[in-house]
C-alpha cells in the first residue's frame, strides 16, 4: 500500500496528515483497493466516517438512549455547513487552511437534527465521536482537512439548481477552483455532466468582468485535463475542446491579459489539452511543425570579447525553440534518436537520455546537449528535404537584436520587466522569477521585430560554432560550443542579444539548455 500511495500524487499530499493517512489505510483494508482520484478518496472517506458515526452506539443522550442520526439529513447538513463555511472564509479573505466554524453557524445548519437530537447531545457527539468535524476549542469547529470542506461544498452546490455551481465559481474562480474540479472529477467515468458544468461556467462568465473570464477559461482547461481529455485528438466533445483552446490561446496572445504567473499556468494548461498554435507541435505527418521567420541580412555583426566580426546573409529562424513534443517525436521514431546515421561526423553519440525538468509538450526541450541537437537537425533535414541546422552565433545575434546591431534585447535597447522568462530578482531587474521554463511564445511583448519568440530567457540555445574559435563551424571536435539567450535561471545581463556563453561542453545537459532551428531557404507550406 505504501508504494501505491507514493505513486499517486493526490494521495501523497493527503497521507502527510495522520488522520487522512488512517482513512486511506482503512479504505484499503475495507475495500482492498485505493481510490483512483481525489474525488473518489473524499467520497469514500466521507461515506466511511458517516457510517462509523451512525454505527457508533456507545454514545447515548442524557436519557440513556442511543443516538439516532438519519444519514440523509446528516449528510445534507454537513454539505451545507461546508459550503457556508467555505463561502464565509472567502468573504473574510482567510486563505489559510480550513474554515473556523462557529458554534452558532453549526447549530443553525444542523437545525433539522435538533428537534430529535437536542443541542447538547449533538455538540457533545461532535466533540467526542464524529471524526468528520473536529472541535478546535473556544466554541469553534473545523473539518479535518480543507479537501473535505471543498468536497462537501461541491456536493451541496451540485445538488442545488443547475447553475448553482457555475454561479458560485464565477464569483471567484481561484477560490472555488478545487471545488469545481472535484465536481468535474466526480463525473470522470461518464463525462457528459462534467462537460455541462464547464459549459455552464463559461456561459455564466460571459457576463463577468474580464479577470473572471480569463480565470474561468484556464479553469475550463484544467477541467479537461482532469477528465483525461488531453492532446489535439478531439475524439469526444470536439466543439467544447476547440472553444477552450481558442480562449486560452487568445489569453496568451494578449500581452496585457494575465499576470506572469497566470500566463505561465495558461501555457501549461494549453500544453495539457493540446496546443494548436502553429509552430509549437507536430504537423499532420508527425513531423515538427515549424513557423519560419525571415531574418534580414547584415554587412557585419560584431561579437563580444573581440571574438570577431561576421557578415550575415538573409536566413530563416524558427519562431520557437524546439519543444518537448518535437524532440519526443525524434526520440520515439523508428528512425530517430537511436539511428547511427544522424550522429555521423559527431564526437558524441546516442546516450542515456536525460528526462526534461518540465515535460509539458509545449515547453522548450531542455537538458539537451549539443550533439543531440545536431542529430535532431540531421534527422529533420532528411525528412524535410532541405538542410536544417543550428544557427551560428552571429546569425542568432542578428535575430535577437531584431536586425539592429546596437540593440540589447529583441524588443529594444533596455530590459523591461515582464518581457522574458528570466530571474529578474538577480540584478534588480524586477520582481519576476518563475523558477522554471514556460510554454514557448507566452511573452509576445518580448518578441523580436520579425516575431521570433523567446530569444531572451526561457532556455539557453545551442549555436553551431565553437566558443574559443568562432569561425569553426565543423561538426567534429569536443571543444565548447556557444550558447545564447539566457534562461529562466539567469538575470537580464545573460539575456542580452550579444552575450556569449561558453561555460559548458557540447556533451553537457543542464536544466536550461535547449536549441532552435535555422535554415537558408525553407520549403514553405501552402
Amino acid at each position: 500500500m505504501v508504494q501505491r500511495v507514493e505513486d499517486r500524487e493526490h494521495l501523497r499530499e493527503l497521507a502527510r496528515r495522520p488522520l487522512l493517512l488512517t482513512l486511506i489505510a482503512t479504505l484499503h483494508v475495507s475495500g482492498g483497493s485505493l481510490p483512483e482520484d481525489r474525488a473518489e478518496l473524499y467520497r469514500d472517506s466521507v461515506n466511511l466516517l458517516l457510517y462509523q458515526w451512525r454505527a457508533n452506539r456507545c454514545f447515548r443522550n442524557c436519557d440513556g438512549q442511543p443516538l439516532s442520526l438519519p444519514e440523509p439529513i446528516l449528510r445534507e447538513c454537513l454539505q451545507k455547513l461546508a459550503w457556508s463555511a467555505h463561502k464565509t472564509q472567502r468573504e473574510q479573505h482567510d486563505s489559510n487552511g480550513v474554515a473556523n466554524i462557529s458554534r452558532s453557524l453549526l447549530l443553525d445548519v444542523f437545525e433539522p437534527l435538533l428537534a430529535t437530537l437536542g443541542r447538547d447531545d449533538l455538540l457533545a457527539y461532535l466533540e467526542q465521536h464524529s471524526g468528520i468535524l473536529i472541535s478546535s476549542g473556544q466554541d469553534h469547529y473545523a473539518f479535518p482537512h480543507r479537501s473535505f470542506q471543498e468536497y462537501l461544498a461541491m456536493s451541496w452546490l451540485s445538488s442545488r439548481t443547475d447553475d448553482a455551481l457555475s454561479r458560485e465559481v464565477c464569483t471567484d474562480p481561484v477560490w472555488w477552483r478545487e471545488t469545481f474540479l472535484l465536481a468535474v472529477l466526480e463525473q470522470r467515468k461518464k463525462p457528459r455532466p462534467a462537460i455541462g458544468y464547464i459549459e455552464d461556467m463559461l456561459e455564466t462568465a460571459e457576463e463577468a468582468v474580464e479577470t473572471i473570464r480569463h480565470q474561468v477559461s484556464v479553469l475550463a482547461g484544467l477541467s479537461l485535463m482532469e477528465l483525461g481529455l488531453t492532446g489535439l485528438d478531439d475524439t469526444g466533445f470536439p466543439r467544447q475542446r476547440k472553444k477552450i483552446r481558442r480562449l486560452i490561446v487568445e489569453l496568451i496572445e494578449d500581452s496585457t491579459a494575465l499576470t506572469i504567473e497566470e500566463r505561465a499556468e495558461a501555457g501549461r494548461v494549453l500544453g495539457g489539452i493540446g496546443d494548436p498554435r502553429p509552430g509549437v507541435g507536430l504537423d499532420e505527418n508527425g513531423l515538427p511543425d515549424i513557423e519560419w521567420r525571415e531574418i534580414p541580412a547584415a554587412d557585419e555583426v560584431s561579437l563580444e570579447d573581440d571574438a570577431g566580426t561576421f557578415p550575415v546573409e538573409r536566413f530563416y529562424l524558427a519562431r520557437y525553440p524546439v519543444t518537448n513534443a518535437k524532440f519526443q517525436a525524434f526520440i520515439e521514431g523508428d528512425e530517430g534518436y537511436a539511428n547511427p546515421k544522424w550522429w555521423e561526423g559527431l564526437d558524441g553519440g546516442p546516450d542515456s537520455l536525460k528526462t526534461p525538468r518540465r515535460s509539458e509538450p509545449n515547453h522548450p526541450r531542455e537538458r539537451v546537449n549539443w550533439y543531440e541537437a545536431m542529430a535532431f537537425c540531421a534527422c529533420l533535414s532528411d525528412r524535410l528535404g532541405f538542410r536544417v541546422s543550428l544557427p551560428t552565433e552571429w546569425q542568432w545575434q542578428q535575430a535577437a537584436s531584431s536586425g539592429n546591431p546596437g540593440q540589447d534585447y529583441p524588443w529594444g535597447e533596455k530590459y523591461e520587466s515582464g518581457q522574458a522568462n528570466i530571474n529578474e530578482t538577480r540584478g534588480d531587474a524586477g520582481s519576476h522569477n518563475l523558477g522554471r521554463t514556460t510554454a514557448v511564445g507566452i511573452y509576445p511583448q518580448g518578441d523580436s521585430v520579425q516575431e521570433v519568440s523567446d530569444l531572451a530567457g526561457n532556455v539557453w540555445e545551442w549555436c553551431m560554432n565553437e566558443y574559443g574559435d568562432p569561425v569553426n563551424t565543423q561538426t567534429s571536435g569536443t571543444e565548447r560550443r556557444v550558447l545564447r539567450g539566457g534562461s529562466w535561471i539567469y538575470d537580464r545581463d545573460f539575456a542580452r542579444a550579444s552575450f556569449r556563453n561558453g561555460f559548458v561542453g557540447p556533451d553537457d545537459r543542464y536544466d536550461a539548455l535547449g536549441f532552435r532551428l535555422s535554415c537558408s531557404s525553407p520549403i514553405m507550406k501552402d
